[in-house]
């Protein structure tokens, strides 16, 4: 059986994204955050690990999209979603790596 997560992310640079993650309900749920933290492309080559501020669990794969989807749009309209634009170099230092 599957579980379905929408997580959230507050890059370095203020910026916010919101991703869907599909895991198995067997897998051990206390490494949730590291099993869903995900590297974002910095200036001048390389990337930064950033692990959620938040996840929620959806009862299917299809509303997790729609999750996401919204809580980017909110992001949008603030003036605050990630785009996949480079993160600037000094953001990369207060990552969690």
């Amino acid at each position: 059986m599957k579980l379905n997560l929408v997580a959230d992310y507050e890059l370095p640079n203020g910026k916010r994204f919101a991703h869907t993650h599909t895991i198995d309900t067997s897998e051990n749920l206390t490494t949730l955050n590291d099993k869903t933290a995900m590297w974002f492309p910095c200036v001048g080559g390389g990337g930064v690990r950033v692990a959620p501020k938040s996840i929620m669990a959806v009862p299917s794969h299809k509303r997790a999209v729609l999750v996401a989807n919204y809580w980017n749009n909110l992001s949008e309209k603030q003036g605050k979603c990630w785009r996949g634009e480079r993160i600037a170099a000094e953001a990369e230092s207060e990552a969690v790596k």
